[in-house]
C-alpha cells in the first residue's frame, strides 16, 4: 500500500494496480521501492463496490500528488503506519487476528464457497494449484 501512486488508482473507471512495492529493512533505515517478485505481482488488483466510494473520497480529500497514501505530514506514509492503525483497531473491537490473515481470508472466501481450485488460482493470481491447496489447508487449520 506504501508504494501505491496516485496514478495507480482510477476512481473513475474502478481500477487499482500494483507496479511496485515498498521495502523497509529492520535492521538498516534504507527504504526503497523495487518490483514485485514475479510479473505475476505486477497486476490490476480487485476491489469491492462498497470500498470504492471510500477510496474515491481519499483520492479527493487525503491522497498526494505522487502517492495515494501520506502521512499526517504530508510525506509518504511510513510502512508501521498500516500496522499500527490495524492495531488499534483490533484492540478496539477485541479481535485476535493478525494483519497478514487479511490477506489468507480474502484468498479462501471462493474456496469456502467451493469455488474450484482453477477459478481460485485465477483470482489470486497463483502460479500453481499446491500453492491454491496449501493455502486452503492453512485457513482451514485456523477456522
Amino acid at each position: 500500500m506504501c508504494a501505491l501512486r496516485t496514478a495507480d488508482i482510477d476512481t473513475e473507471h474502478k481500477e487499482v494496480w500494483v507496479r511496485k512495492n515498498r521495502v523497509e529493512l529492520l535492521e538498516s533505515p534504507r527504504k526503497f521501492d523495487k518490483d514485485p517478485k514475479t510479473q505475476v505481482g505486477k497486476r490490476e488488483v480487485a476491489v469491492p463496490p462498497h470500498v470504492w466510494p471510500l477510496l474515491t473520497a481519499h483520492a479527493e480529500e487525503f491522497a498526494g500528488p505522487e502517492f495515494f497514501f501520506i502521512g499526517r505530514d504530508g510525506q509518504r506514509m511510513r510502512g508501521n503506519a498500516i500496522y499500527q492503525a490495524f492495531v488499534r483497531a483490533r484492540k478496539k473491537d477485541g479481535l485476535t487476528l493478525t494483519f497478514h490473515d487479511l490477506r489468507h481470508t480474502g484468498q479462501m472466501t471462493p474456496r469456502s464457497r467451493r469455488w474450484e481450485t482453477s477459478t481460485t488460482m485465477r483470482r489470486q493470481r497463483s502460479p500453481s494449484t499446491p500453492a491454491v491447496v496449501r493455502d486452503v489447508a492453512v485457513w482451514r487449520s485456523r477456522t
